[in-house]
Formats: structure tokens, C-alpha cells, sequence
């Protein structure tokens, strides 16, 4: 079964996902901020590195002036809203020092997004919906 995806209106229209069989090929990944009046592109940033395959399926959580995404390669970015810029971002998809000395590693992050409260950030990083890159850990982050 091949299925192709092409994104029209707002979006370049050059872009596009090829699904195949069970796997998935991404061209390119992209976040967009769009009007919702009018549905017009504001800003758009690519997130996958050249020649990597990245799906960013898990929930965008936004705090004022930041969107948080995250993707099947384990990279939770800090986007600014105003013109898509990356903030930062943080590999999650590594083994993890814990408190209790239980082995743990990140991988991806492909359902939920980022729960944002009190000041801090949590995100569950390991869990592939589909690929290998398998993990099982829950960070937290703080401004301090």
C-alpha cells in the first residue's frame, strides 16, 4: 500500500509525506503557525536535520510567547510563537542518571506533549509508537 499526503493551502506545496507499507518516510518536517482568521501562513520553521526521518505527532503545548514540540527523534524544541524561531532544545533520547539508580533512557516522543505547570515543564520521552527508538523516562525542567 503506498499513500502519498500533499499539503496544500497555506503550506509550500513541495511539501510532503510518502507513507509505505508500515513504514514512513518524511521529507521534511515542518511546525506552522497560521491566522485563524484568515488561515494564512505567519511563520513556518523545519525541525528534522537533513536526511533525518522525524515525526513530530505528539501534542504542541503553549505557554505565552514559547510552543514546545517534539518528535520521533527524542528533540523537545522551544519555538518562539512570534516568528517560529528555535528557542532551544534538548535531546531526550539518551540514558538518564536517576535519583533511585534505576537504568532509564529517552527515545521518542510520539503521543502526548508537554505538560506545563508551577513554573516547570514534564515530558514522558521513550515512547515510540512506531520505530525502535524505545525509552523509559520522565524528565522535568525548570527555569532554574
Amino acid at each position: 500500500m503506498r499513500l502519498r499526503h500533499r499539503l496544500r493551502g497555506p503550506l509550500d506545496s513541495r511539501v510532503w509525506a510518502e507513507s509505505c507499507g508500515a513504514g514512513r518516510r518524511m521529507i521534511t518536517t515542518l511546525i506552522t503557525a497560521l491566522k485563524l482568521t484568515t488561515g494564512e501562513k505567519v511563520w513556518y520553521t523545519p525541525l528534522a536535520k537533513p536526511g533525518t526521518r522525524v515525526n513530530n505527532a505528539a501534542a504542541v503545548s503553549v505557554i505565552p510567547g514559547v510552543a514546545f514540540v517534539a518528535g520521533s527523534d527524542g528533540v523537545l524544541h522551544a519555538l518562539s510563537t512570534a516568528d517560529g524561531k528555535i528557542l532551544w532544545e534538548y535531546n531526550t533520547a539518551r540514558e538518564f542518571e536517576t535519583v533511585n539508580k534505576v537504568p532509564a533512557k529517552g527515545g521518542a516522543i510520539n503521543s502526548i506533549g508537554p505538560t506545563i505547570v508551577n513554573g516547570m515543564l514534564f515530558i514522558g520521552s521513550g515512547y515510540a509508537v512506531s520505530g525502535n527508538n524505545f525509552g523509559n523516562v520522565l524528565l522535568a525542567f525548570s527555569l532554574e
